[in-house]
């Protein structure tokens, strides 16, 4: 019969024992205020239910900003994928044009001073002519 009592018992979650009579009184309070349809308990679970909603609904919408952020991301690259290979084709010689062309400057810089010479000498040459023009022209005059 006592097995019978405590299985009983057991299967009351409300069940205090009867040692503790001050501590069942409280316990009873707060479940009979749960079973009335406007109790605070179950306004602030609702409250509570309503402040999780928001937060998954305010997540779910930076999910799917962060979705088209990654598109655009991801449309961007592939532009920039797509400039560097046709700027690779366009430019892809460059690097042996460059070199031959600084061979060719080096080369024209060493015989700069031969060409500074001759330039010179055809100075001197035209400025002997044009002497010879302007004074030969008034010796001619004269002896006329």
């Amino acid at each position: 019969m006592a097995l019978q009592k405590n299985s009983e018992m057991s299967a009351d979650f409300n069940y205090l024992p009867p040692i503790f009579p001050a501590a069942v009184a409280p316990y009873e309070k707060m479940n009979q205020s749960l079973r009335t349809p406007m109790s605070p308990m179950p306004r602030m679970v609702w409250i509570v239910i309503g402040c999780n909603c928001l937060i998954a609904l305010i997540a779910l919408w930076l999910a799917w900003q962060l979705v088209k952020l990654r598109q655009i991301l991801r449309g961007v690259s592939r532009a920039l994928l797509d400039a560097e290979r046709s700027t690779h084709g366009v430019l892809g010689g460059a690097p042996e044009v460059i070199m031959i062309g600084q061979r060719g400057v080096s080369g024209l810089r060493s015989q700069l001073p031969k060409w500074r010479r001759q330039q010179r000498n055809v100075r001197l040459f035209l400025t002997l002519i044009s002497w010879i023009g302007r004074y030969g022209v008034r010796l001619r005059r004269r002896k006329r």
